[in-house]
């Protein structure tokens, strides 16, 4: 979910079968080749009523990123089938025989602009999309087993090829690539390693600098060939560290570091906006992290989730402990917005703030609840709204959080069977799962919103 600069919202997601926008009678939506699945953008005006729809047609696709800046909104889907995007007349994205990733440009207004294919002979898919100060967008991919080609047949096509893995396991290499304003491929660069490597988000920061967080295992090698060739191996053999790296719009790499500090894995989660010179990352800490260059330790008891920011040139700024519950605590979406933090997430048991205004929860009906958490600009606690869940046999959970510039925050929740939104307050809203499948609720808070206690 991304919010334009008009107050709208643009959400991504898969159509399963048939999807309705909102009560019974409002819009709805059918598959079009059913027994598949296939992408779905949509465009909700500033109260979240439904706008437009935009398909990636075909038997057998999801989608997989998004991003919105400007008048250009970036699109990619995970495909297996030959895909069509609806809203122009650009050409048919082919099947490259596996499953590959692919995405599309268009305008705010629903036209569609051009698309890119990559294709792989054995598996790709995207990761994140960014787009860039002079209309450009940034693709962050990974790819197995096979070397990946960018733009395939056409001649700006780059072929990156893959590493010598270790056995076992489907192991990725990563791409990231920057296709122009007009849909022409300027460059693209591997991240790779024998072991595990993946990655989690892209971002322009500060119009100058393309970011990439991510983790590994093993070995990482960046810019390789190159004079800024960097090579990471976990602080701890054997373990998995989180990486951040930046590179120039023109593709070189200009600086490179990573976290870790126990075998314990370091999952990063990023959330980024444009206008905003510091990431903020959500990622599962060990005890003691060690983060930037000269390393430095910062004294986390853990394992817990924390907050780092990193700025467009690297460095490291603060570092926040997010709240954790007796249970384990998964945190999966993050916004910033002038110094406020957003998390979302799900989890079993919560208590978030300080006395007098502390708040607990605890799931007493179903697997797991969504988690939506914010904090203020000093670093303090502000809001946790309750919702909860009374599936027993599914997590429900918060996949997106954003801030909406106005002194509020919207939240999408991914659930099955009953889900309550402040239970047992005056506000309490019951949402009701109707079909087999997964429902999405699409809520919206006030920042200092007085406590449900």
């Amino acid at each position: 979910m991304a919010q334009a600069d008009d107050g709208s919202l643009f959400t991504v997601g898969r159509l399963g079968s048939q999807m309705t926008f909102g009560p019974p009678g409002a819009p709805t939506l059918t598959l079009s080749c059913p027994g598949f699945s296939e992408a779905i953008l949509t465009h909700l005006d500033p109260q979240g009523a439904l706008l437009w729809t935009r398909r990636g047609a075909g038997c057998g696709a999801l989608s997989m990123a998004m991003d919105v800046r400007g008048d250009r909104l970036a699109w990619g889907i995970f495909h297996s089938a030959d895909i069509t995007f609806e809203g122009g007349s650009a050409p048919t994205v082919p099947a490259h025989g596996g499953n590959d990733g692919a995405f599309a440009v268009y305008q705010t207004d629903g036209t569609l602009l051009w698309t890119a294919d990559i294709a792989c002979e054995h598996h790709d898919d995207l990761i994140d999309l960014a787009i860039g100060p002079e209309g450009e967008a940034y693709a962050l991919g990974r790819y197995s087993r096979s070397g990946v080609v960018l733009a395939p047949e056409r001649p700006d096509e780059i072929a990156l090829a893959s590493s010598d893995k270790l056995p076992g396991g489907l192991l990725y290499d990563l791409y990231l690539s920057r296709w122009n304003a007009d849909g022409t491929l300027a460059w693209a660069e591997a991240i790779a390693g024998p072991g595990f490597v993946d990655a989690t988000s892209v971002a322009v920061l500060d119009d100058r600098r393309v970011v990439v967080v991510g983790q590994f295992g093993e070995t990482m090698t960046l810019a390789a060939g190159h004079p800024e060739e960097t090579t990471f191996a976990p602080f701890v053999e054997g373990g998995f560290d989180g990486f951040a790296a930046g590179w120039t719009l023109n593709g070189q790499l200009a600086w490179a570091y990573q976290w870790g500090g126990s075998p314990t894995a370091n999952q990063p989660v990023s959330g980024r906006r444009h206008d905003r010179p510091e990431p903020h990352l959500h990622r599962r800490s060990s005890e003691d992290p060690v983060f930037g260059d000269p390393p430095t330790s910062w004294e986390l008891t853990g394992p817990v989730d924390a907050a780092v920011t990193w700025t467009a040139d690297g460095d490291v700024g603060e570092v926040r402990r997010l709240t954790d519950g007796t249970d384990p605590v998964t945190y999966q979406a993050a916004d910033t917005d002038a110094g406020w933090l957003a998390a979302g997430g799900t989890t079993g048991t919560t208590t978030f703030g300080t006395p007098p205004n502390e708040v607990s929860s605890a799931n007493e009906e179903g697997r797991s609840d969504p988690l939506v958490l914010t904090w203020r600009p000093d670093g303090s606690e502000a809001c946790y709204w309750p919702i909860a869940s009374d599936d027993p046999n599914n997590h429900a959970y918060a996949d997106t959080v954003v801030f909406d510039g106005q002194g509020g925050l919207w939240a999408t929740v991914t659930f099955l069977s009953t889900l309550k939104v402040l239970p047992g307050t005056p506000q309490e809203t019951v949402l009701t799962d109707t079909t087999p499948s997964f429902d999405v609720a699409l809520l919206h808070f006030q920042l200092e919103a007085p406590s449900p206690e």
